[in-house]
């Protein structure tokens, strides 16, 4: 019996019919794939700017938060002196109380004597930020801290905090260590205050703010104090370009494309009155 072999057909034959690429699919192929890599690279960028301008954002609003703070806690008791008894021997249900007279204040006039003064302000040349200096009486370092977390320096009666703009930079002049300032907030672009005045009593009493221009002779009368820190990051972006904000001064500002922070606060002084 024979065995019929399937007929030779020869190395590299093959069955179905070969054929190229042809030079405008491959570059049709490598164009789409080149758009598709361009815009992952675009949306990877994009993705690192709101990232970085997110992190921008809650690093102004904590330092704006601290600065806030740390301006209250020197605004509020501003004005503030010691009860004293008048008579320590005298039986506690006849005792008498008076306020301590050691409180010397701001100097008011400008004639480098104190006039008793607990608030005292000036606005910031060309519409730049504002200066502030607050006062009270001098206790303990640890009842009654100036800006600086420390005591006053001895011979004074007072504890006294200055707050102004130095480029960019919100930095205080405590009390306890008058000729070196220390930064409280960096990024700062506006530092704004106002100042309240009360007048008449009761249900008819009445409030006007005023800008430290308007306030000459009349420190002594301030109430409340208005503060506006405004905030810059450093990271632009395109996608805030077009955008606006209020401003401290209350006037809608163009974004140009950073990060900012408006925070206004209002501080009543304690002893001082009320605002309503």
């Amino acid at each position: 019996m024979k065995v019929l072999a399937p007929p030779y057909r020869g190395i590299g034959a093959c069955h179905g019919q070969m054929r190229g690429v042809l030079l405008p699919e491959l570059l049709t192929g490598l164009t789409i794939g080149l758009l598709v890599a361009m815009a992952a690279v675009g949306l990877l960028a994009s993705t690192r700017v709101l990232s970085r301008q997110t992190l921008d954002g809650v690093d102004l609003m904590v330092q704006a938060n601290n600065a806030m703070r740390l301006i209250g806690s020197q605004l509020r008791p501003a004005g503030a002196v010691e009860l004293q008894m008048l008579d320590p021997t005298a039986p506690l249900p006849e005792q008498r109380f008076g306020y301590s007279q050691r409180f010397d204040g701001l100097d008011l006039d400008g004639d480098s004597a104190p006039d008793g003064g607990h608030v005292w302000g000036q606005d910031g040349p060309g519409g730049g930020p504002d200066t502030l200096v607050l006062s009270f009486e001098a206790r303990s370092p640890s009842i009654s801290p100036d800006c600086l977390g420390a005591g006053t320096s001895k011979g004074l009666q007072r504890v006294e905090s200055r707050f102004f703009v130095s480029r960019g930079r919100l930095l205080c002049l405590g009390s306890s260590n008058p000729a070196v300032p220390q930064p409280v907030a960096d990024s700062l672009e506006d530092f704004q205050v106002r100042y309240a005045l009360r007048s008449g009593a009761g249900v008819g009493a009445t409030q006007q703010w005023l800008d430290a221009p308007q306030m000459a002779g009349r420190w002594r009368q301030v109430v409340a104090v208005q503060v506006c820190l405004q905030m810059v990051g450093g990271v632009a972006g395109p996608h805030l370009t077009g955008r606006s904000f209020r401003a401290c001064r209350g006037l809608e500002q163009a974004h140009d494309g950073r990060r900012r922070v408006v925070l206004g606060q209002t501080f009543v002084l304690r002893g001082m009155g009320r605002v309503r």
